[in-house]
Formats: structure tokens, C-alpha cells, sequence
């Protein structure tokens, strides 16, 4: 297998790819090694993603799970649904 499998590929597709097969390791462990070539501000989100183990991102919320309202941690997840269904949502 080449060095860069998904060299050609855009970073929508990777985001795609990522979302679809996220539980083959070794898929997600060739598209981390072409994350590492990659120095847009979304390539390092999808990196963050995969490296912080899939955990819903809890944007403004206090970093104890302990001060999160129940509401906060609902659009938390509305906003995770949002994004994995963005990447799943198949082109026509």
C-alpha cells in the first residue's frame, strides 16, 4: 500500500470516511497518518476528533460534566447529530 493512501483524497471526503467507518482501526489509522501532512484549521478539527476518542464536543460548557445543565448537554449532542449526519449525508 502507498505511503499516502488517501493523498488525492479532499477533506470532505475524509470527513466522510471517518464518519462511515470509524470503527476500523486500521482505516482510521492511515487517515490519522494523512491528517499529520495536512495544515488547514479542518484537517486539525478532524484530527482533534479522532484523537480525543469520539466524545461529543460540549462547546461553552464549564469543564466539570458535574455544571452542565441538562440543556446544555442536550444542544451538545444536537450539535454532535448535526455534524456526524453532515458527514454521513451521502452526495447527489
Amino acid at each position: 500500500m502507498a505511503e499516502r493512501p488517501f493523498f488525492k483524497k479532499t477533506i470532505e471526503e475524509l470527513e466522510q470516511m471517518y464518519a462511515l467507518n470509524r470503527d476500523d482501526a486500521k482505516m482510521v489509522k492511515h487517515l490519522l497518518r494523512e491528517l499529520k501532512h495536512r495544515k488547514t484549521q479542518r484537517a486539525q478539527k478532524l484530527k482533534a476528533l479522532i484523537v480525543e476518542g469520539d466524545k461529543p464536543p460540549l462547546w461553552n460548557t464549564p469543564a466539570d460534566p458535574a455544571l452542565y445543565s441538562s440543556d446544555d448537554f442536550n444542544k451538545a449532542m444536537d450539535s454532535w447529530d448535526a455534524l456526524v449526519k453532515k458527514f454521513t449525508r451521502s452526495k447527489h
